[in-house]
């Protein structure tokens, strides 16, 4: 009997300990598959001048789509005729290994993410991704890219953590052609059909993270203001 005790006692406790676990063990994965994945990324930026005309055109493009969004106001996005989980462009048509546009890195929360271009559920399950009709992320005066995450996946805590960032806090974006730093300026819990709520301000160069709320539910968003010195 104290036999069968103790042999319960040892798998409640085996139990506990992979509970406890199992989450440090699968962010720990996860955050290497990120950093190999940037390795691969930074190569391939490296190498940038073979592929200058590709990189070029591709830049002009998305620095013309941008302004497109701030002069018609992103109607498009606004109104619903434009998915935000649709991905418009394809970066390996440009070179790319696969559709990561760069990424970010948050200190105040340890978290760092490729960007997928395009908010659907399988880039979702493998980092942060770029809502489409918001500014793509690379910088400039009109622009507001607005990048969104789950709020803890079954394999990394992504932003699992967004309530946590402070305002005063950094936000790091690096792309294909630059390195950015933000600094968060104003937090705020939103309707998931607020999108009035995620535009472009005049004058200003953003990113705004947002993330589902309240965990673990997704009835409200969570949202968070980066704003760029310029």
């Amino acid at each position: 009997m104290q036999r069968k005790r103790r042999n319960k006692y040892i798998v409640i406790f085996l139990v506990g300990v992979m509970i406890i676990t199992f989450p440090l063990l699968t962010n720990y994965l996860y955050d290497r598959k990120v950093n190999k994945l940037e390795i691969s990324y930074d190569n391939f930026v490296s190498k940038i001048d073979s592929r200058e005309d590709n990189i070029t055109v591709l830049n002009n493009l998305l620095m013309e789509k941008n302004k497109e969004l701030y002069d018609n106001k992103q109607k498009e996005f606004l109104n619903y005729e434009i998915s935000y989980e649709e991905t418009l462009i394809n970066l390996t048509e440009y070179g790319f290994n696969d559709n990561v546009i760069g990424f970010l890195e948050i200190p105040s929360i340890n978290i760092k993410l490729p960007i997928y271009l395009g908010a659907n559920e399988h880039n979702m399950q493998l980092g942060a991704v770029h809502l489409t009709g918001t500014s793509y992320p690379i910088g400039g005066i009109n622009t507001n890219s607005v990048i969104a995450a789950h709020r803890g996946y079954y394999m990394a805590e992504m932003f699992r953590h967004i309530d946590k960032i402070n305002v005063g806090d950094k936000l790091y974006l690096k792309n294909y052609n630059s390195n950015f730093e933000y600094i968060a300026v104003k937090k705020e819990i939103i309707k998931p059909t607020a999108l009035d709520k995620l535009t472009i301000q005049e004058g200003k160069d953003m990113i705004t993270i947002i993330s589902c709320h309240p965990f673990p539910y997704n009835y409200q968003r969570y949202v968070v203001y980066f704003e760029r010195s310029l």
